[in-house]
């Protein structure tokens, strides 16, 4: 690629999409639903607080913040920088890590 950052080697169509999209992820209308997903999520696996969970493709931590709010150890991991960005300040919940 000319005159931009280059993706990761291998990395498809969705890196791009994701690290441009980063910035209105969170407006999207399908994210009006996370805190009943949490909620869903939360009973199905019957997680509790002090158990550790790992969200691969974490994007901007809709689901892993919320979670690490009701005392999860969460470890959210993505490819997209951008997208972990857009969420700096969750980095310092207590129980929380992002890479």
């Amino acid at each position: 690629m000319t005159g931009s950052a280059a993706a990761p080697a291998g990395s498809s169509g969705w890196y791009r999409y994701f690290q441009a999209a980063a910035g209105t992820y969170d407006d999207e209308v399908f994210t009006g639903a996370t805190e009943d997903e949490v909620r869903e999520l939360s009973a199905l696996l019957e997680l509790r607080p002090g158990q550790r969970l790992l969200d691969l493709g974490c994007g901007t931590g809709r689901h892993a913040v919320p979670l690490a709010g009701r005392g999860l150890a969460v470890t959210g991991v993505d490819l997209s920088p951008a997208m972990l960005h857009g969420r700096a300040p969750a980095r310092t919940m207590p129980g929380s890590r992002w890479s």
